[in-house]
């Protein structure tokens, strides 16, 4: 049995903003880029089953394989609480290493048949020191990484997975069953008790959402239809998605510490606002950096509420407001008043950055209506919709902001994020 150590991780969250009439959260998420090829004799690989405790506090999950020559690995983020080998019908002690987020076994004392239980531990108080990789609550846990035990040379190869659920709990997002196991690592992995769950159209492809037992399926009804016209909006303005099928998480507020978009799927807490973050994650280009893809995005989804008439200009405002209540916990967090630069690298490093979502998004509304006040018919839109289309395509934002809507950016930049701001009601004005 092993218990490796806890790793420190870096998470920041999003504020929640918006009034309570819309407090709830629709998540859609894209299908990632076409699988590679799967290995043509169609057999299993791997089995797996997966029983979460009905409290939330851990997941146990039994893996079945045969064992050859190599080793297995488990990216676990610090999450594995215990592990047992059964090689042969016979229990067996295997060495495990630990490499940063990851634990590598082997080698086994035997080949063969092998059954492997491992539980891991469920995050349950979220905070900023967590990625939301592996979280639990009441009635519920959910996976984002980390969740199954892979042998090398296996992520082509089919693999089953079951859930083995407690009592009145129902799958929320990831499809059991026989996949590749490649698509095993492209949606989060989440299940507990469900109040409802239901399948919309859109286009051709197909949005499933699941809202968990303790969000109201009624409050729910009037976010998820503005979640569709956001997600068509984007898909007009910013370009169309890969794949057909998507998947939609709604948790309760103070559940995840905000949301999560990974490949197919996404999960957010009840807010509009937490969803679209979420949602515009599908069109991010993560060549950018922190400031543009997290920073400028989150202004730009509460922009697009707005225009949407999900939320009114006086919303907009409060939740620009929310944005300065945010920067002040932010310094107080971090104990240091940060330039934006240094946010932005610092969340890049996740040693910090949470004005990310604090003082960049007031930074990236002053700079919307200075471009609009220098050419009425460009915005902040514009530019991402450009950095959105070109996602591969690495960018000299300044440069394409100027080029796109003849605004020079560069005093703003100079004066709000390579200094400290050391009043930033000055970026409300």
């Amino acid at each position: 049995m092993i218990r490796p150590p806890k790793r420190p991780r870096t998470a920041l969250l999003f504020p929640l903003l918006l009034p309570s009439a819309l407090a709830i959260a629709l998540v859609i998420v894209p299908a990632a880029a076409a699988s590679p090829q799967v290995r043509s004799d169609r057999t299993v690989a791997a089995r797996y089953v997966i029983a979460p405790d009905p409290e939330g506090r851990s997941v146990k999950v039994e893996a079945r394989m045969t064992l050859k020559e190599g080793t297995v690995v488990l990216k676990d983020f610090g999450q594995l609480k215990s592990i047992r080998w059964t090689i042969g019908g016979k229990n067996v002690d295997v060495p495990a290493e630990r490499r940063q987020d990851a634990i590598v076994f082997g080698p086994w004392p035997a080949t063969g048949e092998a059954r492997i239980v491992y539980e891991l531990a469920c995050v349950t108080e979220p905070g900023p020191e967590y990625r939301k990789r592996l979280m639990g609550g009441r009635n519920f846990v959910l996976a984002r990484e980390g969740l199954f035990l892979v042998p090398a040379g296996l992520e082509r190869d089919l693999v089953e997975v079951r859930w083995d659920l407690p009592e009145g709990w129902k799958p929320a997002l990831g499809t059991p069953g026989t996949l590749p196991y490649i698509e095993t690592q492209r949606t989060i992995w989440a299940a507990g008790r469900l109040s409802s769950r239901v399948e919309e159209a859109f286009g051709g492809s197909t949005f499933t959402i699941a809202v968990l037992d303790d969000t109201s399926p009624l409050s729910a009804l009037p976010s998820v239809e503005a979640l569709k016209a956001a997600f068509g909006y984007a898909w007009v303005t910013f370009g169309p998605l890969e794949g057909r099928t998507f998947g939609v998480g709604i948790f309760r507020r103070g559940a995840l510490g905000g949301g999560t978009a990974f490949f197919h799927t996404l999960a957010a807490e009840e807010s509009p606002s937490i969803a679209v973050h979420e949602m515009l994650h599908w069109w991010t280009n993560f060549t950018t950096p922190a400031w543009f893809r997290e920073g400028a995005h989150t202004y730009m989804a509460t922009r697009l509420l707005e225009k949407l008439g999900i939320i009114t200009a006086e919303d907009l405002r409060s939740a620009l407001e929310g944005f300065l209540r945010e920067h002040e916990q932010v310094v107080k967090r971090e104990g240091r008043l940060s330039t934006l630069a240094e946010s932005s690298v610092a969340y890049d490093r996740q040693t910090g950055g949470g004005d990310m979502y604090g003082l960049m998004p007031l930074l990236a509304a002053k700079l919307d209506r200075e471009i609009r006040a220098a050419n009425p018919s460009a915005g902040l839109e514009q530019v991402f919709a450009v950095v959105a289309s070109e996602r591969l395509q690495k960018f000299d934002l300044p440069a394409l902001i100027k080029s796109l809507t003849g605004y020079d950016p560069g005093p703003l930049f100079k004066k709000y994020f390579y200094a400290k701001v050391e009043d930033p009601a000055e970026l409300l004005k």
